[in-house]
């Protein structure tokens, strides 16, 4: 412990600090997990969860927790875990789309990708 006043002053302050960045800290990483442990599930709130974590790693920046360019990083690693996200919630729509043609117009279509599969809706439905 120190002897001179405003070195105690600074070890206060210090310890304030440091308790208020590891709050910030912990905050920032829970917000992350939760999108993460979304994506990994392909939930639905994931966009909502996203734009959370996005917030959280700016107000890191802003109080100076993170570089700016690590919060960039990660919320372009977030990003593209969305993108993913959003392009199988769409193909899924799509599959169903599907289904509901065959089973409306009783044919069979067989696809190998999804960019096939729509090619071969709207052939189909252009020719029915």
């Amino acid at each position: 412990m120190p002897n001179i006043k405003s070195a105690i002053k600074r070890v206060k302050t210090t310890e304030t600090r440091n308790s208020r960045n590891a709050s910030q800290r912990t905050a920032m990483r829970t917000a992350v997990k939760k999108f993460e442990q979304a994506a990994e599930n392909n939930a639905d709130n994931a966009k909502e969860l996203y734009v959370e974590a996005s917030k959280k790693l700016d107000s890191a920046v802003n109080k100076g927790l993170l570089h700016k360019n690590n919060a960039a990083r990660n919320k372009s690693r977030l990003a593209k875990k969305l993108a993913k996200i959003i392009r199988l919630n769409d193909h899924r729509n799509i599959a169903h789309c599907v289904v509901f043609f065959v089973l409306k117009k009783k044919r069979f279509l067989t696809f190998s990708s999804p960019l096939n599969l729509i090619s071969k809706l709207l052939f189909n439905s252009l020719i029915l």
